[in-house]
């Protein structure tokens, strides 16, 4: 069942600017979690807002359900949306406890104390119910402004850049921790981010927003492997770009594409002269953790990066390189 459809949705703030949406067309499934993700600026947070209610569009559908909640003759108030909304930074009430900020938005003939005591329990804060938010951490805040979006049981959960403003030594276990939250609800989930592991780690969809349009939209599998503009491509790890010329240097036929790349961690190489390896000279080592990146120059002086575990080391000047042809991205558009 569709929960959200948008249909050629615009918004732009004044007559004579870009839009910043421009007919958008998007669509999730009841119980997925979806991924909006693009550069600062590009309109995540304005998406937000106008499937919420908080903002209106210039033109376009909004439907939740089947159901529209705004077009050009129509718009329905954000109380009315049955949306659960986690702001950037949270937006508790400082001089509120939590219960009082988790109680906040439920409406009359409610039991307020029993639905609160549920969601703490839910986010396994049930004991924190007297504190104040001052008195928590970062991620036990984010918990909290979690369970105050999903106290009303809402239709439909958006999170704005949810983890930008947490530590990053436990950004990683605090991400898995409320997506796990999250999926145990059943409730369908959008949010925006600019980090590209936020949304490959935890979205089943991801639409990838430039200039107010979608440029691609897919599973993570089909984003990472399968982009259809370097832009892409590099949003989600590096790439290396490459011509039609440099797939002849490697005698590999190209394909009909705008332009090809392939991952560091891709490209072959060995020690030792071999049939359809190339020679190249090792420039520069960096260290990445458990790998090893390394900068090579083609003796057609094309400079290429590869990547090496971090317990097989390059240790000679040359090394002889092949392209894998199922590696090889061939990219719809060169931007």
């Amino acid at each position: 069942m569709t929960i959200l459809a948008l249909q050629n949705v615009t918004k732009r703030y004044a007559k004579n600017r870009h839009s910043v949406l421009e007919g958008l067309n998007f669509e999730m499934q009841q119980g997925e979690i979806c991924a909006f993700v693009g550069e600062s600026g590009t309109g995540k947070s304005t998406l937000l807002k106008l499937i919420s209610g908080l903002e209106t569009c210039n033109s376009g559908t909004i439907i939740f359900n089947g159901v529209p909640v705004e077009n050009d003759g129509l718009f329905v108030p954000p109380e009315q949306r049955r949306v659960g909304y986690v702001f950037q930074d949270f937006a508790l009430f400082p001089h509120m406890t939590v219960s009082k900020n988790v109680g906040y938005g439920l409406g009359k003939g409610i039991n307020k104390s029993g639905r609160i005591r549920e969601v703490l329990k839910l986010v396994g804060l049930l004991d924190y119910a007297e504190r104040y938010p001052h008195e928590l951490s970062g991620g036990e805040q984010q918990r909290i402004a979690l369970a105050r979006a999903l106290a009303p049981s809402p239709s439909l959960l958006l999170l704005d850049e949810p983890f930008s403003n947490l530590d990053t030594v436990l950004k990683s276990q605090i991400r898995d921790e409320l997506f796990a939250i999250i999926k145990n609800t059943g409730v369908s989930c959008l949010f925006v981010t600019h980090d590209a592991q936020d949304a490959i780690s935890s979205a089943s969809q991801i639409a990838v927003l430039a200039n107010g349009k979608i440029l691609q939209k897919g599973t993570p599998q089909q984003l990472f492997y399968k982009p259809v503009a370097p832009s892409i491509a590099r949003f989600f790890g590096e790439l290396n770009l490459l011509t039609s010329e440099d797939l002849l240097f490697f005698g590999i036929k190209p394909a009909q594409a705008q332009c090809y790349g392939i991952r560091p961690e891709n490209v072959k190489f060995t020690l030792e002269q071999r049939e359809n390896f190339q020679k190249a000279e090792v420039i520069k080592e960096t260290f990445h953790g458990a790998r090893l990146k390394y900068l090579v120059k083609l003796e057609n002086q094309r400079t290429l990066y590869l990547m090496s575990e971090i317990n097989a080391p390059i240790l000679t000047e040359n090394v002889f390189i092949q392209l894998p042809l199922n590696s090889v991205i061939a990219f719809e558009r060169n931007r």
